[in-house]
């Protein structure tokens, strides 16, 4: 925190106002001391010249009046000498100084032709040190009494709103909308302070509506997030019900099968091992249909609320073609699933096999029977790309851009809702992946899965 000045704005004002006046009384008492020395200096000049003009015209008899009388301290006219001898000694030396300093006394000299005066001045300079202490002495006081004035002025002028700015500024930043500036002077500093609280004012309101746009996009991503789990949903359950006939189908031959073997032990005319053979086969009939109402259940359990966890892409992978390969027309196509193992991506196992499961039907759609899907993963840099790809006639250049635009599809109306491809991309996009199409190399269209590894996931 940045520190302040000790004793504050105050304390500073009070220091650049005593230097400015001390300066100022000094710079005065100088100028003072100068002019009151010349012309305190200049009259005595004076008083000398009239005096030389009267000892000049006066009997050489009473011309030591001016010495008694102490009009000056020494005279001397021709060979006629009065006052102190060591004085009068130094004027008769004819010295052509203004001053003359006799030990530690100093004397104005004037001399015209035959007549010297001198008086002493050390009383000018006593009256200039008395008039410098009066003055210095009043400088203080006037010091005094404007550092004291200015003190309760600018207390109360500037540092007293400044204060109450302050204060309310803090409160303020604190949330505090409420405490507006109670202190506005008419001045400058209270036009500042009337706008801080006009804006105070307006940034409470503004709060306010913030707050309620806040609530109001909260509960629009609400509803939307509901909407989409909803199309989540309802697309896993189009996928179902294309699903459904290839499913009775699955499961149909091995009820088959096991009516046929069910008959064959109620006759009772099998050996032992006959009918344990039977009963391997119809076990493992049961295992088929427990496998496929098991991937089916999976499938279509509702996990939109479940969080993205590691998850393994083989097992996914060999869900959905399983699911895929039952239906209808899966059973005629070729699927040639490559190495799909590798580390664990960061998503929600059910909806990954969603994504594939509808990249699979729409796969098998755009094939001609007996046509082939591959499946194939590579990883690099912490990143998992999964292609799902097909021989068949492939996505147009035009329509790529608008492949995962929901409601559009390729399809014939009625077959299709258009939300498997946008649906599927959002939800790769929520893991922090990404879904693209391409060409294959076979010839068709080929449908790239990119999703972050769960340990980059871990150590982000």
């Amino acid at each position: 925190m940045r520190s302040t000045f000790p004793g504050g704005l105050r304390v500073q004002l009070l220091i650049g106002l005593s230097v400015l006046l001390a300066g100022s009384f000094a710079l005065a008492a100088v100028l003072v001391e100068n002019v009151l020395t010349r012309r305190l200096l200049a009259a005595q000049q004076q008083h000398l010249e009239a005096v030389v003009d009267v000892a000049s015209r006066m009997p050489p008899a009473v011309r030591g009046v001016l010495v008694d009388e102490a009009v000056v301290d020494a005279l001397v006219v021709g060979d006629e000498r009065y006052g102190p001898p060591a004085v009068v000694n130094r004027l008769q030396q004819g010295e052509a100084s203004q001053f003359v300093r006799v030990q530690e006394a100093l004397y104005l000299r004037v001399a015209r032709e035959d007549v010297v005066v001198a008086l002493r001045v050390d009383s000018v300079r006593r009256d200039v040190a008395d008039a410098r202490s009066t003055l210095v002495v009043f400088g203080l006081l006037v010091v005094i009494v404007v550092l004291a004035l200015g003190y309760g002025f600018f207390s109360f002028l500037v540092v007293r709103p400044i204060r109450a700015i302050g204060v309310a500024t803090e409160r303020a930043a604190q949330g505090d909308l409420a405490s507006s500036i109670k202190i506005v002077p008419r001045n400058e500093i209270g036009g500042v302070a009337q706008s801080f609280n006009e804006m105070l004012v307006q940034i409470d309101r503004s709060r306010d509506e913030l707050e309620r746009k806040v609530q109001e996009l909260e509960q629009a991503n609400t509803e939307l997030e509901t909407t989409r789990d909803s199309l989540v949903r309802s697309e896993k359950l189009a996928s179902v019900g294309q699903l459904a006939a290839g499913i009775a189908h699955e499961i149909g031959n091995p009820l088959a099968a096991l009516s046929g073997y069910n008959e064959l032990l109620r006759d009772g005319e099998l050996g032992h091992d006959e009918s344990d053979d039977l009963l391997r086969r119809s076990s493992e009939q049961l295992d088929r249909i427990r496998g496929v109402i098991r991937n089916l259940l999976d499938f279509s359990r509702d996990e939109a609320a479940s969080e993205p966890a590691p998850t393994s892409l083989a097992q996914c992978v060999e869900e959905s073609v399983s699911l895929v390969r039952a239906s209808a027309r899966g059973r005629d196509v070729t699927f040639v699933v490559h190495e799909v193992e590798g580390p664990p991506v960061y998503a929600v196992s059910s909806q990954i096999v969603q994504v594939l499961v509808n990249l699979g039907i729409n796969a098998v759609d755009a094939l001609s029977s007996g046509g082939r899907i591959e499946i194939k993963r590579f990883d690099d840099d912490g990143v998992a790309l999964l292609w799902v790809e097909d021989d068949g006639l492939g996505v147009p250049e035009e329509l790529v851009q608008r492949i995962f635009d929901p409601f559009f599809t390729t399809k014939d109306p009625g077959d299709g809702t258009g939300l498997g491809l946008a649906i599927s991309a959002r939800i790769i996009e929520s893991f922090g992946g990404e879904l693209s199409v391409t060409t294959s190399e076979l010839g068709g269209a080929r449908f790239v899965v990119r999703l972050r590894h769960a340990e980059v996931e871990d150590g982000a």
